[in-house]
């Protein structure tokens, strides 16, 4: 796959300057019921990094400013924890809110699992986007395509 780049037009830049303060981060949470499963979850993660482009650029800064670029892009970076609290989500949304995208590669979305020790619990997917690729409907869109992806992989398995 070739590389694109893309000047940020002005309001994607000005999100862009902002969330280099801690700012312009959106974070939206689905509750599952039942198991997760890491590996398919990641799976599901890279069919939907492939549909939408947007999930395969990071923010490079150049001479003339910045730009989307999808060279050298990585996966999208899934972390599983294993839930303690029934409320640890809370605390975990709070934390992406404040945590800076990086700059080397990474897309500009992130998930947290908050895995269910019980396998009949109840799990939160946490998504956290760069609200310059994204708006909170975007992403409320991008969980609904995230859980009907998952469930298709999921059923083809069995």
């Amino acid at each position: 796959m070739s590389s694109v780049e893309r000047k940020l037009g002005s309001i994607e830049n000005l999100f862009h300057i902002i969330q280099e303060f801690g700012g312009m981060i959106d974070v939206n949470i689905a509750r599952i019921e039942g198991n997760v499963q890491p590996d398919i979850l990641q799976k599901t993660l890279l069919l939907l990094q492939n549909r939408y482009p947007l999930l395969r650029v990071h923010i490079i800064e150049l001479e003339d400013g910045a730009y989307f670029s999808s060279h050298k892009i990585k996966q999208i970076p899934l972390q599983v924890i294993t839930k303690t609290d029934e409320n640890q989500w809370v605390q975990i949304a709070e934390s992406e809110l404040h945590k800076k995208f990086s700059q080397n590669f990474h897309p500009l979305c992130r998930i947290t699992l908050l895995k269910s020790s019980s396998r009949d619990g109840i799990s939160e997917i946490i998504a956290t986007f760069h609200h310059a690729i994204s708006d909170g409907l975007s992403c409320l869109n991008f969980l609904e395509n995230l859980l009907i992806y998952y469930n298709e992989i999921l059923n083809k398995k069995k």
